[in-house]
């Protein structure tokens, strides 16, 4: 239906039937029957620049098609084909006789969309009954026209009414053919935008299920990061609390040695210099495992680096693996969509 081409300025004539240079609503609606006022205030939205409630000629004849165009991808699918029903119903009042019908559709290269109408003679409804009941819009735009033309006006010049009687009945078995072709792609139209819709849904569905699971699996995952934390800085409070007692003791016991130092004063010097080397050496001693309980705190510390950078590492795995989880759920999608296509 994208080949459908309308004469805008015999559209307006038309439907300026009181010769007033602009349109109002009621003008297009009542020359354009099978629009529906939605349709219709949606051309004049278009079109209506001013926002005036009414359209003159010039924006008319600059923006009718673009504006047909733009409704069929805005919700309003075939709005093109019924106003360019519309235009040639109202060009042709009357088809006189079957000849003409099959004439016009073979010659209106500019007109694709051709109206075969039920009011003919009572005569040619007994020889073109046929006919009467291809009264219906068909697509008739063939590659081979010209030469079905030509066809056609070599019959009519032979006189030979049987002949050309039935090469019009072929012509019409034609447009019910093209027309129950286009109503058959209409349907598989259909049929595949529900597909697409019920495909949409069942991938939010897996995206929705593949979010809650990370969300489940990252949950659990810190919830164990936070007991394995916890426990661990027990473990390290416990044993700080213990170099502490012990560093306490000691600190008691070299006040100690020095207070008995103190009350030996008059002892010889030797013996005041040895001890003093003892309570030097014990001070070594209780700097020494100080700087040990140092040292196993920063290796505490990395080991807590270790940990943390052992999560950031899992997480990242996690997350390139529901990723490719919610690949593989699309690609399962795709081909189950392809095998029900086949």
């Amino acid at each position: 239906m994208d080949d459908i081409v309308i004469d805008p300025e015999k559209l307006f004539d038309s439907c300026d039937q009181g010769k007033k240079g602009y349109l109002i609503p009621r003008d297009l609606q009542t020359v354009c029957p099978e629009l529906n006022d939605d349709e219709v205030n949606f051309i004049f939205i278009t079109l209506d620049s001013d926002g005036s409630g009414r359209i003159d000629r010039e924006e008319f004849l600059g923006g009718f098609q673009n504006a047909l165009c733009h409704g069929e991808s805005h919700g309003y699918p075939g709005i093109k084909r019924r106003a360019s029903v519309v235009e040639i119903n109202r060009k042709t009042t009357e088809v006189p006789l079957a000849s003409d019908i099959v004439y016009e559709c073979l010659t209106d290269s500019n007109e694709p969309m051709v109206s075969i109408n039920k009011s003919i003679s009572r005569t040619q409804k007994e020889s073109y009954h046929s006919i009467t009941e291809a009264d219906s819009i068909v697509d008739f735009n063939l590659p081979c026209q010209d030469e079905i033309l030509q066809l056609y006006e070599q019959l009519q010049l032979s006189g030979i009414p049987k002949v050309l009687s039935h090469f019009e009945k072929i012509i019409v078995s034609f447009c019910k053919e093209i027309q129950r072709q286009h109503d058959q792609n209409v349907q598989l139209q259909h049929v595949f935008e529900s597909e697409r819709e019920a495909h949409n849904r069942r991938m939010n569905e897996v995206e929705n299920e593949i979010e809650q699971h990370i969300t489940e699996m990252q949950q659990h995952a810190r919830e164990e990061e936070r007991k394995k934390l916890s426990h661990e800085k027990e473990e390290m409070r416990s044993r700080l609390e213990g170099e502490i007692t012990e560093l306490k003791i000691n600190i008691a016991k070299m006040k100690l040695i020095v207070k008995k130092a103190e009350t030996f004063r008059n002892e010889p010097t030797n013996q005041v210099k040895h001890k003093l080397q003892n309570l030097s050496q014990e001070n070594q001693v209780l700097k020494s495992k100080l700087a040990e309980a140092h040292f196993e705190l920063s290796i505490v510390k990395s080991e807590l680096a270790v940990v943390r950078t052992d999560y950031e590492s899992k997480k990242e795995e996690m997350s390139n693996d529901s990723k490719a989880l919610f690949e593989n759920a699309r690609q399962t999608d795709n081909l189950q969509r392809q095998l029900k296509l086949l």
